[in-house]
């Protein structure tokens, strides 16, 4: 994970990667349930391989308490080609998506150390952390739950 960090030159890491990596994932186990926040997530994908992309991801942020409607996270990932399990879900869009490193750092950004919930999440993450790992060589340090 970190070869790419060692052959870029020195500043070139993004800020996003650095802030990401230095944060606390520990904090939030070690915290009361009224004190850890979440994000409930989950992904759409072309199909069910590990070949198969990304095409949305949907996340809200949370408390035990407390659903924050206010702040979700709705991307909407380019695939040239979708299987059958995007147009179930009806997930295509005639709108062009955002460039994927944006997605990234969005994403990044909008997860921060919370834990992450979500249904079948080990597939979710498997799949985010493909393409974090194509598009910016780092993944998911977050603890999860399913």
């Amino acid at each position: 994970m970190f070869g790419w960090f060692r052959n870029k030159k020195k500043g070139s890491i993004p800020y996003w990667i650095l802030d990401y990596q230095n944060l606390d994932f520990k904090k939030s186990v070690k915290s009361s349930i009224d004190e850890t926040n979440f994000v409930v997530l989950d992904c759409e994908t072309s199909g069910l391989k590990k070949t198969d992309k990304l095409v949305t991801i949907g996340a809200v942020k949370c408390t035990s308490k407390e659903i924050f409607l206010d702040r979700i996270l709705d991307q909407k990932y380019p695939v040239i080609e979708v299987g059958k399990s995007a147009e179930i879900h009806g997930e295509l869009s005639d709108e062009k998506s955002i460039d994927k490193t944006v997605l990234a750092k969005e994403l990044i950004d909008f997860l921060g150390n919370r834990i992450i919930v979500g249904h079948n999440i080990c597939f979710d993450i498997q799949m985010i952390n493909l393409l974090l790992d194509e598009m910016c060589h780092i993944k998911i340090r977050n603890k999860y739950l399913d």
